[in-house]
This record gives structure tokens, sequence and C-alpha cells, in this order.
């Protein structure tokens, strides 16, 4: 059997057990804060992070891995694995797949591929995790390719933020700046075909698409937010064997009903409950809940 290493990045927001369990390799990112640069998880605690947001007097911004901690990482395996397989966050993104990409040329003697995975956060998480079933079953490296790309191309990723304070300050949410001019939740409500009605910003939610997060629709509060996501989620997610996972900025109680709801709509093969990474907790602001979902 190939001993292949599976390598991804602390964006995916995988915890430490899962890290462990399915031997994976987690490239911290860097966060920059106070005139430094921290390796996420490492210099810096998820706490730290979440204060700094808080405070809101120096907020903290974020760098990608290097292409000198891949190369180091990948001259790490040497002689130890007979391939990797790399899975980012969308290359539009982040620098974290280029990084990953030209690295290579450092270690000509490891076949090295590099999957974007088109999603961030929970969505890259699954798509790592379907590649470690393939590999756990005994997958080369083209049936490992087959399973993470089957994951990509059936993956839902939603999330609801409290306010658009933190994705406006990234600049990452392509249709931002014509919510904002139009002051109402934009075009149908693509989750159930529903129209919106007019109404001033309230909650957003947002559907990652095309490798980036746009504004799907708005709610009054979060309980009305989540109440819309789940009867959209469960009319086009169906199927035996689904795959889940939930994350959260903090509010660990809205996580877990989630979840209770994911457990009793699909009976899910693999549901995981993790916390939002601080690289992207700097993005989508404290009390942001999403659901990844996917069906085989």
């Amino acid at each position: 059997m190939t001993r292949l290493a599976l390598i991804t990045d602390s964006s995916c927001g995988l915890s430490a057990d899962l890290i462990a369990r399915y031997d994976l390799h987690a490239l911290p990112y860097y966060i920059l804060a106070g005139g430094r640069m921290l390796k996420d998880g490492i210099h810096i605690s998820r706490e730290e992070v979440f204060r700094l947001l808080r405070d809101g007097r120096h907020l903290p911004n974020t760098k990608a891995p290097t292409l000198g901690d891949f190369a180091a990482l990948y001259r790490s395996l040497l002689g130890k694995v007979d391939a990797a397989l790399v899975i980012s966050p969308p290359r539009e993104r982040t620098a974290a797949y280029q990084h990953a990409e030209s690295a290579r040329s450092f270690t000509p003697d490891l076949n090295i591929a590099v999957l974007d995975s088109r999603h961030t956060s929970i969505g890259q998480a699954l798509v790592v995790l379907a590649a470690a079933h393939a590999r756990g079953a005994g997958g080369d490296l083209k049936a490992i390719l087959g399973a993470a790309q089957h994951a990509i191309d059936r993956m839902e990723v939603w999330v609801v933020l409290e306010s658009l304070k933190f994705a406006a300050r990234s600049g990452r949410v392509p249709n931002l700046d014509q919510f904002e001019r139009a002051g109402y939740s934009p075009g149908p409500f693509e989750l159930s075909g529903e129209e919106t009605r007019a109404s001033p910003p309230g909650v957003p939610v947002l559907r990652h698409e095309n490798g980036a997060p746009h504004i799907a629709f708005t709610a009054r509060n979060v309980d009305q937010a989540m109440e819309r996501l789940k009867a959209g989620l469960a009319d086009r997610v169906r199927g035996e064997r689904v795959h889940a996972a939930i994350t959260h900025a903090g509010d660990i109680a809205q996580a877990e009903s989630i979840r209770a709801w994911a457990q009793s709509t699909w009976s899910p093969v693999e549901l995981h409950v993790l916390e939002l990474p601080p690289i992207l907790a700097v993005y989508a602001g404290p009390g942001a809940v999403g659901v990844a979902v996917y069906n085989e």
C-alpha cells in the first residue's frame, strides 16, 4: 500500500484529536498582532485572538504558511512516505496553495499533489477527512484525490454571522458592496426558492460558492436565520451517507443545537463540532456559526 502523507493547514479548524486520529499534518497560519507574527495555536491562543477582536483597537491580520514552511515539511517526509497530498483553502483567497505548489521543487524525489479544496474552515476539513477515509480504505493517490474531489463537488457550506463588521473589513465577500447599496436581502432566497422581502440588513447568512463566501440572505435575528438555513439544507441535502461538520466562534449552545438537528435530520456517517479557527474568526467575528455538509 502506498505510504501517503496528508497535509493541510490550521485554517480548516480540525481539532488536535482528529489530526492525531487520522495522522494528518496541519501547518499553522500566522496571526499578525501587536507588531508580532505569531503561529496560530502555538504562539497565540484562540482566546487571545477573540479578546483582540472584541477589544477592537488593534485588530489582527493573518498570513498563510510560507513557502519555507511547506518546503521544511516536505523535506521531513523524505524516506518516510512515497507521496504527499496537500489540501489547501481556495487559491484566490490565500497564498497557501501557491506556497505549497512552489515548495514542491525543493523535494523533487517526493511525489506531491496539491489540491484546492474550494472551501474554507469546516468545508475544507470535510474534504481532508474524505481523503483520510479513502487512504484508510487502502486507496492510492488517484483514489484519494477522487474521494476528495467528490466531497468538494457536493459540499454545502453556510455561515451565520452576528454582523458584517468583520467581513466588510476583510474585503473577501464579493457581493458585499451590492448588498450594502441595496439595503435589503439580495435576490431570491437561494435555499428554498422563496422570495426575500425587502428589509433592513439584519443577521447575514453567507454561502460559500466558487471559492468565496457570498451573502445569500439576511434574517431579523440569529434564530430566524438558523431556522431558514435548516429548512433549506434539509431540502438540498438528501441521502443515506451524509457527512457534516459544524463550527462556532464561542457559541457552543447554538452549535450543539445544530448538531442535534443534523443528527435527527440525516443520521450522518460522521458529524463533527469544531471551533472556528482563529485566523477565520478574524474575518467572521465572534458569534459566527457555520454548517458544512455533503452526501456521497
